[in-house]
């Protein structure tokens, strides 16, 4: 899962089921502007379909970013 962060920012990178369970949260740190990438290891959960969730609130005060995006998970 990669994303880009403009400036310096509270992250935050989760995943859900499609019924909007929280199955796991992969990023919860403030990072420099820069490009980033974060590894999901989904050995234990089930194929099917899941959320990704990216939130930045910049430590700015300036307006944050949030992003939900659809992932099929194959095994």
């Amino acid at each position: 899962i990669r994303y880009t962060g403009p400036e310096k920012a509270a992250v935050r990178v989760q995943i859900y089921t499609v019924l909007g369970e929280k199955v796991d949260e992969l990023i919860n740190t403030e990072l420099s502007p820069g490009i980033y990438e974060a590894n999901w290891n989904a050995s234990r959960f089930a194929s099917g379909v899941y959320l990704i969730s990216v939130e930045a609130r910049p430590v700015s005060g300036a307006a944050g970013y949030h992003t939900t995006r659809k992932m099929i998970l194959l095994k």
